[in-house]
């Protein structure tokens, strides 16, 4: 069986987390990598997935998900 996992990259998204997490929450696996967001966008992606990966700082788009 086949499934399906969705990678989404966040800094600073609190405003509008929620709606896309909610998007995809009929996937298999969300894995959200953070970029350092001091606002409140890791405590809302909690109620999500606990498949939370925080990187200091902003490593580019193909980096941030590589280095996991």
């Amino acid at each position: 069986m086949s499934r399906l996992s969705v990678i989404i990259i966040t800094h600073n998204e609190e405003h509008q987390i929620d709606e896309c997490l909610a998007s995809v929450s009929w996937c298999d696996e969300i894995i959200v990598v953070d970029s350092g967001s001091t606002d409140n966008t890791v405590a809302q992606c909690r109620s999500f997935t606990h498949n939370i990966f925080i990187q200091d700082d902003w490593r580019g788009f193909g980096v941030q998900k590589i280095e996991l």
